[in-house]
């Protein structure tokens, strides 16, 4: 170990692997923690040494990293909720898909969907869904009052491509289901 005495002539202290690294000796100090560490070798040159920690390894302080308290269930579904109240307040309707996505809050819907389903949640805040959020059948009264809201603006029931354009795609399969597909019988039931 030449080398090392060469490092090592004049001090009164075992060198800091800083030391090691600006006097490039790097390669030295590797071989140096290979052959019994500065605790070995310290002592054979007559060198105060106080101990680094191990450059290999992190102290076991910074290999655990300082967590949170993790919440508890119940606790993330209040967090949830009050969110969901925050987001839904001063809306008209219940949000739909691309509302949620616009704001980045697709863990919401999740939310929505395992915990009861859309309809449950706009009952629950008290906001209608538009009629291309709702995928239930209509009963023959709910298509009653869409059919005469749509009669009142077109005059007629139009065809399907229309009333998917107004979000009434509902409506034109209670029709094709309950009437065959007449448009005119299902108009004159709704007057």
């Amino acid at each position: 170990m030449f080398e090392l005495a060469g490092l090592v002539a004049g001090r009164d202290r075992w060198p800091t692997r800083q030391e090691f690294i600006e006097a490039g000796s790097a390669d030295l100090f590797w071989k140096v923690h290979r052959a019994g560490g500065p605790a070995r070798w310290a002592p054979k040159f007559g060198l105060a040494f106080q101990p680094e920690p191990d450059p290999e390894r992190p102290s076991p302080v910074a290999r655990q990293p300082r967590r949170e308290p993790r919440e508890s269930r119940q606790e993330r579904r209040e967090r949830l909720i009050r969110e969901l109240e925050v987001f839904c307040s001063g809306r008209e309707y219940f949000p739909s898909n691309a509302d949620w996505k616009a704001v980045g809050r697709t863990d919401l819907q999740a939310f929505i969907r395992r915990n009861g389903g859309v309809h449950e949640w706009s009952a629950r805040m008290g906001l209608p869904l538009r009629s291309i959020q709702n995928h239930r059948p209509y009963s023959m009264d709910q298509a009653i009052i869409a059919g005469r809201s749509v009669l009142s603006r077109y005059g007629r029931i139009p065809s399907r491509a229309t009333l998917a354009a107004v979000g009434e795609v509902r409506l034109h399969t209670f029709i094709q289901n309950e009437f065959g597909g007449d448009r005119d019988a299902f108009a004159e039931r709704c007057r």
